[in-house]
């Protein structure tokens, strides 16, 4: 279990075949509202164990962390 605050970027890769991931959310998903980070920003600097075989376009289209709008609280 990963315990990931509200207005934080995540991310995960599976290294199984046939893995379900589920989360709980603290609201409405509203899409409207996010900013996707494109997972292989190399300002981020995330060393993947393996190369992702399958990804949403969502995520395949994601932006570079310095072009993300600061959050509003």
């Amino acid at each position: 279990m990963m315990y990931v605050p509200k207005g934080f970027a995540h991310g995960f890769v599976s290294l199984e075949e046939d893995s379900e991931i589920m989360y709980l959310v603290s609201d409405f998903y509203t899409p409207g509202s996010e900013e996707t980070l494109i997972w292989n920003d190399p300002d981020v600097g995330i060393q993947w164990p393996i190369q992702p075989k399958i990804f949403s376009e969502k995520d395949s289209t994601g932006k570079l962390i310095k072009d993300i709008s600061p959050i509003q609280t």
